[in-house]
C-alpha cells in the first residue's frame, strides 16, 4: 500500500426482511421497502396458489389416489407389473424401497388427520408393499 492511498472503508448493512426473533424489521432503507413492496404486490391473484378444495375438485387428485399412485410405482419398481410406456418389467429394488419408506413417512406424519379409509388404505398399502419387497430380496 502507498503511502497516499488510505484504507477503504466499507459498511455493512443487513438487508435480511425478519429479525433474528422473526418479526419484520424496518430496514430504514426505502429503496428497499419500495421494492419489496413492489415485487409482493406485482404477483398477479390468478397466479396464486388455490384452495386445496377446489384443487382437488379440477385436478381430480386427492390423498387416497396420491397413496395408490406411490403404490402402482412401487409395484413397477418390485417388478410386479411392466412399465406403462415401455412395456418391459424391471426391478429397482432401491427405488422400490424409497417409496416404502416415503409411504412411511406419511403414514407417520398424518396420523390423526385421516379418514377412516384413508388410514385403512395405508396400513394396507405399506404391508402389502413390506410382503412383496421382503419377498423380492
Amino acid at each position: 500500500m502507498s503511502e497516499k492511498e488510505e484504507p477503504q472503508e466499507f459498511k455493512i448493512v443487513d438487508k435480511r426482511r425478519f429479525s433474528a426473533d422473526g418479526n419484520e424489521r424496518m430496514s430504514g432503507n426505502s429503496e428497499l421497502d419500495q421494492k419489496a413492496k413492489k415485487e409482493s404486490s406485482s404477483v398477479p391473484t390468478s397466479a396464486k396458489v388455490p384452495p386445496p378444495s377446489s384443487r382437488e375438485d379440477h385436478d381430480n387428485i386427492n390423498f387416497s389416489s396420491f397413496v395408490l399412485g406411490l403404490y402402482t410405482h412401487t409395484l413397477i419398481f418390485l417388478g410386479d407389473i411392466p412399465h406403462p410406456e415401455t412395456k418391459e418389467v424391471s426391478k429397482n429394488l432401491e427405488a422400490a424401497k424409497q417409496n416404502i419408506d416415503i409411504l412411511t413417512i406419511l403414514e407417520e406424519k398424518t396420523k390423526g388427520n385421516l379418514t377412516p379409509e384413508e388410514t385403512q388404505l395405508m396400513k394396507e398399502v405399506l404391508d402389502m408393499l413390506r410382503l412383496q419387497f421382503i419377498s423380492k430380496k
